[in-house]
This record gives C-alpha cells, sequence and structure tokens, in this order.
C-alpha cells in the first residue's frame, strides 16, 4: 500500500514537473518572438514582427491580433499635408510595454473627405505644432480596411547601441541628426532605429520594399509622441 502511494506520488509530481516544463517552454518561445529584432520578411513582402506583417495587413487586422481599440486621429501639419494615424498608447508585448503607433496609408485627397465629416471647432493642438482631428464614425469604418503602412514602436525600456548592434547587427547606412541623435538603417529588415543617447530609442518598421518611403518620412528631429 505504502509503495504504491510512493508511485503515485512521484507520477504525480513527474507530471506536474513536466507540464510547468511544456508550458514554460511553450511561453518562452511566445516571448522570444515579442522581441524588436525578431524579424522576418515574409513571401508577401510585409516586415514580419510583433506578428504583425507591416506593410500588408489592415487597420481591423492589427486590433485583432493585438486585442485592441486605437485611437485613430488626423494630423495636419504646418504647411498642410495631412497624415493618419492609429495610436495604441502603452501596449504589452511579450514581457515589455511600449508605445505603439501604426500609420495608415491614406492619399491626401482621401482625408481631405475625412475632414469634411469632422466639426472644425473639434480640432485640437499639439505640443509640436500640428493640428488633431479624430476621425468621425463613418470614417472610422473605412480607416478599419486601411493598410497599416508604418508601424513606431517606443520601449519603455532604453536600448544601449551595444545591445541594437549585437542583435540587429552593423547598419547599413547612418544619419547624424541635431542633438545627438542618429538614425541606423537596416533596409533589408524594413527598419530604421533613431537612437537617442539622453531618451528612448525609436523603431520605424515597414515593408522593404517601402523603405524609401521610409527614410523620406522619418522626422529630423526628435518627435513628439502627438
Amino acid at each position: 500500500m505504502k509503495r504504491l502511494l510512493f508511485l503515485t506520488i512521484v507520477l504525480l509530481f513527474f507530471g506536474l514537473f513536466l507540464f510547468a516544463w511544456l508550458f514554460y517552454a511553450d511561453d518562452k518561445q511566445k516571448l522570444s518572438k515579442d522581441l524588436p529584432w525578431k524579424i522576418e520578411i515574409s513571401e508577401t513582402g510585409a516586415t514580419k514582427v510583433f506578428g504583425l506583417d507591416i506593410g500588408r495587413l489592415t487597420l481591423e487586422e492589427m486590433m485583432l491580433s493585438l486585442h485592441k481599440i486605437a485611437d485613430v486621429s488626423i494630423f495636419e501639419a504646418r504647411d498642410g499635408a495631412l497624415s493618419l494615424e492609429a495610436f495604441f498608447g502603452k501596449t504589452r508585448l511579450g514581457i515589455f510595454d511600449a508605445t505603439l503607433i501604426a500609420d495608415i496609408d491614406a492619399d491626401q485627397v482621401k482625408l481631405r473627405e475625412f475632414l469634411t465629416q469632422i466639426n472644425p471647432s473639434d480640432k485640437k493642438s499639439t505640443p509640436s505644432g500640428h493640428w488633431k482631428y479624430d476621425l468621425a464614425e463613418s470614417s472610422l469604418k473605412q480607416a478599419n480596411k486601411m493598410r497599416i503602412w508604418r508601424l513606431v514602436y517606443i520601449p519603455s525600456a532604453n536600448y544601449e547601441a551595444v545591445t541594437i548592434r549585437k542583435q540587429f547587427g552593423e547598419p547599413e547606412s547612418t544619419e547624424t541628426l541635431p542633438d545627438d541623435l542618429v538614425y541606423w538603417f537596416y533596409p533589408k529588415k524594413g527598419v530604421a532605429i533613431l537612437q537617442d543617447p539622453n531618451g528612448r530609442e525609436i523603431f520605424y518598421y515597414v515593408a522593404a520594399d517601402e523603405f524609401d518611403r521610409l527614410k523620406a518620412a522619418l522626422p529630423r528631429k526628435k518627435p513628439e509622441i502627438k
């Protein structure tokens, strides 16, 4: 009887150990995918990072993947140029928190059309000098079906240059900006990284075939989170 009880306890302990090990291994594998340097270029040409096919997926697909609703707004620059952004705010990816912003691919004509559905008195100013407009409900339905062309990832933790070089490798080229800011460019990975020795780094992801568009659109000074 004692022997049977002993064997039962051993088998139960072994079963719990095996279950815990398998759960840990699976969880660890999942977490390892949610790192900013875990990048794949898919068959469709998308830059796959955080489980997202940047450059190919829609806003609706991104919200479903992250299980999070974004705040979608139009921003009007001082020169009148418009852009459409989906702000996810602080988001947990694996074991890390980061601010996520998705830039939606919409032409100026469509954005002007969206503006006609917004009360002009509802616009808000931003620290960067842009005007911000929250989309009308009818426009939101259209925006949900539009493509995400760029993902902006701003981690809560600072990444040292040595860490980025170790994980991403040497950049193909760099660009030095005022205030000791430096862009590191990885066109084959579809990534540009803004190195800031006095603050948090910013990671920009696009499909590799849109890297020239990314470089042209990058701010030439430290951007403010609108």
